[in-house]
């Protein structure tokens, strides 16, 4: 049995407050006390229990919507590559001609490394320089492989070129004047694909452009023709080895 002191009444006086004391006693044994306590914290207990066990009810439900819905979108996934796959066989044929001209192109690139673009060597010979030069002929020989990078053929000075000579070009044709054809062999020194230009013959050519009445004389007298003076050229040049590249590879051709 306990005992408890109440709290003062407001409506008691307060001469009856120092005179007698309000208490309360409670009369239920100690282990009732405690039992009914027990089965409080026990009842609190199951709840907390039961809340728990519902909300893993509520995830495993969640997780199993979700794991069928993954799953339908894995079949209908599977379904479409599986389509896809017997449209792709429709175009085998296809498919295996572009992976054999994706090898052939790796073999050309590897094959064809070095290999020396004779059109875009010749293009930039015919439009290198002044535009009144006109080139009639264009002759090459390569070097041989016993000779060594450095030789010259007979008649040229030799090679100024670092990146070593392939071979020998000569270029002939007509210029209006030595001048022109001095510019025309400035600017393929400055060329890297070509080097070491060296003029080997000049010579003057008179033209004559007669009317429709030349040729006959009138009066013991023959009609004027006009005259027009031409150089007549050959140049010789060395192909160095930065003209090599690849048709098939990165690199890019010089001359294009």
């Amino acid at each position: 049995m306990t005992t408890t002191l109440m709290p003062v009444d407001p409506a008691v006086t307060a001469q009856r407050v120092n005179r007698v004391l309000t208490i309360s006693a409670s009369l239920l044994p100690d282990e009732i006390v405690a039992k009914r306590r027990n089965r409080r914290i026990r009842g609190l207990m199951i709840a907390f229990v039961l809340l728990v066990a519902l909300a893993c009810s509520a995830w495993i439900v969640q997780a199993k919507r979700l794991e069928q819905e993954a799953d339908r979108e894995v079949t209908a996934a599977n379904g479409q590559i599986a389509a896809l796959q017997r449209e792709k066989n429709k175009f085998a044929p296809v498919v295996k001609l572009r992976d054999e001209g994706d090898l052939l192109k790796k073999q050309l690139q590897t094959v064809m490394a070095n290999d020396l673009d004779w059109s875009a060597l010749l293009h930039l010979l015919r439009t290198t320089g002044p535009d009144d030069i006109v080139v009639d002929g264009i002759s090459g020989s390569l070097a041989k492989e016993g000779d060594s990078e450095g030789a010259t053929t007979s008649g040229t000075l030799p090679s100024t070129s670092k990146s070593g000579s392939l071979g020998t070009v000569t270029v002939t044709g007509t210029a209006p004047d030595k001048k022109t054809l001095a510019a025309y062999v400035d600017a393929l020194a400055e060329k890297t694909t070509v080097g070491n230009p060296f003029v080997t013959s000049v010579t003057r050519v008179d033209t004559k452009s007669d009317d429709e009445t030349s040729g006959e004389e009138t009066n013991g007298e023959e009609t004027s023709d006009d005259e027009t003076t031409l150089v007549e050229f050959s140049v010789d040049v060395e192909i160095t080895k930065a003209a090599l590249c690849g048709r098939f590879s990165s690199k890019s051709c010089g001359g294009k």
